[in-house]
């Protein structure tokens, strides 16, 4: 049984080989990428306790002029068959540098470079030889993690713009400023810039990036609103821990990609109107893939999401220590409201009324600190409105647009009157408009040719 297996093993010991480098005289790095991780090796690991896995590997007693390893024999490293650098794996070596950019930009195949968990390696990475990190991003490079680094200053904008990059890891380091500068070119799919320096606005663009799948935002002082997320792409979104205000954006309440949404800890104040009007029949799933809202801690001045009763993934739902009013409504009909919901936390808000009997089947829940076995106040009985239509252009003359007279019919209606009784209004309305506004015309034309570059000059001075 092992000879018949044993083609196989040697296979697979061949392919484990090449892809670390570890056969002894088959891949060598090249000369000339040889010479530059020298240079590296002299500039950042002159501290006898750094880069010990490069030593240890070396035998080296620590002077910078002996040889230095083959790092394509380095577990992590990845050569080519010419041995030409691929992947480099220079995290937790205790380098201690700025960061050693031009002499890394000489390995010219290389498409992944780990040189996170390096505290003492630091540079502004805008202002340090930007041309070095760009040329890497818009060739080779495809992965680029920098974590728990000390570079700071802004990302430089060929990162994120017009770059082959799709994983772009900046977790845990100085840096203070993100470009608004994203655009549907980007090839990013993964972008992590957690617990840094970052202040100022959310950028908008990051709608245009067409490809992301992860953004991981969380633990800034960023601020404004939550932009639309109008790419299809989007599956990860954490944005806790800022100081953002304003909703959740429309585009994520139905989202047909998203999975899971962290927005905890800032002073958002509504949800999305999808999730709190019932739009969703509720007898029948929503074909959304969504498992996990957190929203805790901000300053939510709404009702129960209830829309989200029927969407068929969620597990996880987080509301507490906000200011939700209301009932929360109970299931009817024997329907089943939020099937696969495993953790639930509304405490600290101001539901009222009833507990409902659906949520006792909820494996984890928490509901206190609310005003359940209380009445709800009248001004919190109101059912909410649905979500309005899509605006639409406005018909010709300055006319309402159909939406808005339909609305407005609609509303009056409501009130007692009758269609006959709208439409005469409606007419006369018309009409007295023609009539002000050939008046207004007139009175224009008169006027017109006398103060037009007045009215310019005055127009130009603000």
């Amino acid at each position: 049984m092992v000879f018949q297996q044993l083609p196989l093993i040697l296979c697979l010991l061949s392919i484990t080989k090449l892809a670390y480098g570890q056969s002894a005289g088959i891949v060598q790095l090249q000369p000339s990428e040889k010479a530059h991780f020298e240079v590296i090796f002299a500039q950042c690991c002159q501290n006898p306790s750094s880069c010990t896995r490069w030593r240890n590997t070396t035998g080296s007693t620590g002077s910078s002029n002996e040889s230095v390893a083959n790092l394509c024999a380095l577990a992590g490293n990845v050569c080519n068959a010419e041995g030409f650098l691929q992947v480099l794996d220079a995290s937790d070596l205790d380098m201690s540098c700025s960061f050693p950019v031009a002499e890394i930009s000489q390995f010219t195949t290389l498409q992944f470079l780990n040189i996170s968990n390096n505290e003492n390696l630091t540079g502004s990475l805008d202002k340090l030889n930007t041309q070095y990190i760009c040329f890497m991003a818009q060739n080779s490079l495809i992965e680029l993690d920098m974590s728990f680094t000390g570079v700071d200053g802004s990302v430089p904008e060929c990162l994120l713009a017009n770059s082959e990059l799709k994983t772009l890891a900046l977790s845990n380091t100085l840096l203070s400023s993100l470009p608004d500068v994203f655009t549907t070119n980007s090839k990013l799919e993964s972008l992590d810039l957690s617990n840094t320096a970052l202040t100022g606005l959310l950028p908008a663009s990051l709608s245009f990036a067409s490809n992301l799948k992860l953004l991981n935002l969380r633990d800034n002082n960023l601020d404004g609103q939550i932009p639309e997320f109008s790419q299809k792409s989007i599956e990860f979104v954490d944005l806790s821990g800022n100081n953002l205000i304003g909703g959740v954006p429309h585009s994520l309440a139905a989202h047909p990609s998203l999975l899971s949404l962290d927005a905890r800890d800032n002073q958002l104040t509504s949800l999305p109107i999808e999730w709190t009007a019932s739009v969703y029949d509720i007898s029948d799933q929503a074909p959304f893939p969504l498992e996990q809202i957190l929203l805790s801690g901000n300053d939510l001045q709404d009702r129960f999401p209830i829309g989200l009763a029927a969407f068929p993934a969620l597990k996880t739902l987080n509301l507490a220590n906000n200011s939700l009013t209301g009932e929360i409504p109970s299931a009817q009909n024997n329907t089943s409201w939020f099937p696969s919901l495993q953790v639930l936390d509304i405490s600290n808000n101001m539901f009222a009324g009833s507990e409902p009997a659906w949520i006792s089947q909820v494996n984890d829940s928490d509901v206190t600190g609310n005003r359940f076995g209380t009445p709800v106040p009248p001004e919190e009985n109101s059912p909410p409105t649905k979500p309005p239509s899509p605006p639409r252009p406005s018909s010709a003359g300055g006319g309402a647009a159909p939406s808005e007279i339909s609305s407005d019919s609609e509303s009056a209606e409501d009130n007692g009157l009758s269609g006959g009784a709208i439409a005469g209004i409606v007419i006369a309305s018309l009409v007295l408009a023609s009539v002000i506004a050939g008046g207004t015309f007139m009175y224009i034309r008169r006027r017109q040719d006398r103060n037009i570059h007045g009215t310019f000059d005055k127009f130009v001075e603000m």
